[in-house]
């Protein structure tokens, strides 16, 4: 019933833990070699007998494409060598699960985990389709392929996926890096309407090569198809330029871009971070407030929004940020309380005695109610503008 398409070449560091992970499946596997010179056949014998080898074409969706034709199972996972299959729940309900698919939908996401050894923690995660009916899809592009089908998707929640293959030595990355590149600028010159590869390009030059000018140029020329793109267009790329910007302290740029980003998608995780991080460098606190909110809101709220935004990586969907924005929220609160109960206090000099005495008295005990004494009078409040660190 169930297939696993992968073909892979020189793949021997993380080969093992992706089969291995597939065993509970009971699945077809079908293993394509692009020409490996190290250990990676052997691995791929001890858990499947339908192994073929073909020349590497330097187009990843051919490669993909024929691994999927060699499959005869009713519905086909693609997964890669440097990925592993995770089970939330007892792996026999990822079949049962297909069984009881609806006949309008051809494919099914699987959460992407990107896990980083060398920091220890997980970076980023993508919803991404990566099941599909036999016989529904096509793949496009020469590199960063994308799936064409039809019919509805529904995401498995039960399973998920954990990618390493990003932790790369200064000579991995350069070698990813030229081999990318050159195969996203083969796709435009294939295809000068296929935006999406300047989208790839500047996440390329800077992931790879550290190249703020070139992921800035692709990044704007990518943006600029928007309106061509339509519903495929990936909105993470304001995140990859509010990074550069911010990085690069150009603040106006900055500005400009979490502008048109928020009129884009209101509650972008990453654009609302980095709208926080804008407030917090022009010492704004109106800014913080809003957007230390809106970030919290629409992280307890991801479950729900992820889905509506397509196939896109989040890179500030972690505990870590949604802490630190928890923490300037209550402090940008507590602030901007502080400056009303000064302005009360200011009012009181206008005010009848008898009023000031009411109010006096509810606001200490409203104070007491929160173990907060004398506020008013002599309490400072640590902000994010006073403090040295």
């Amino acid at each position: 019933m169930l297939s696993v398409a992968i073909f892979a070449k020189d793949e021997e560091q993380h080969l093992e833990r992706c089969l291995k992970s597939l065993e509970p499946l009971r699945a077809q596997i079908i293993f394509v070699d692009t020409g490996s010179s190290d250990k990676t056949v052997e691995i791929a014998k001890k858990y499947t007998k339908n192994i073929y080898h073909e020349p590497w074409r330097n187009d990843f969706s051919w490669h993909r494409n024929h691994s999927f034709g060699l499959c005869t199972g009713d519905w086909i996972l693609q997964i890669d060598a440097d990925e592993e299959l995770k089970h939330d729940a007892d792996p026999s309900k990822f079949l049962d699960a297909l069984n009881k698919t609806p006949k309008d939908i051809n494919a099914v996401a699987l959460t992407i985990k990107d896990w980083r050894q060398t920091l220890n923690k997980f970076v980023a995660e993508s919803d991404n389709v990566r099941i599909f009916r036999r016989g529904k899809v096509n793949w496009i592009r020469r590199v960063h392929n994308e799936s064409v089908f039809e019919g509805n998707v529904v995401l498995y929640k039960a399973a998920h996926l954990v990618h390493y293959g990003y932790d790369l030595t200064p000579e991995q990355k350069l070698k990813k890096a030229d081999r990318t590149i050159s195969l996203l600028k083969d796709s435009i010159k294939d295809d000068p309407t296929d935006y999406t590869s300047l989208f790839y390009l500047s996440q390329a030059y800077g992931q790879y090569k550290n190249s703020p000018d070139d992921v800035v140029e692709y990044g704007l020329q990518y943006i600029s198809h928007k309106k061509e793109l339509g519903k495929t267009f990936n909105s993470s790329i304001y995140h990859s330029l509010a990074f550069v910007y911010l990085t690069k302290n150009k603040v106006e740029e900055l500005k400009l871009v979490i502008e048109e980003a928020l009129k884009n998608d209101s509650f972008d995780l990453d654009i609302l971070y980095d709208w926080l991080c804008y407030g917090l460098k022009i010492k704004d606190p109106k800014i913080i407030a809003v957007a230390s909110q809106r970030f919290v809101y629409t992280f307890e709220n991801m479950a729900q929004l992820r889905m509506t935004v397509g196939n896109r990586f989040f890179f500030r969907y972690d505990l870590e940020t949604y802490a630190q924005a928890l923490y300037y929220l209550s402090i940008s609160y507590l602030e901007n309380g502080v400056i009303e109960l000064n302005k009360l206090k200011d009012l009181f000099k206008k005010l009848p005695d008898d009023t000031v005495y009411k109010i006096k008295n509810k606001l200490s005990s409203d104070l007491s109610k929160l173990k907060i004494k004398g506020l008013i009078d002599e309490s400072r409040i640590i902000t994010p503008f006073n403090q040295k660190n």
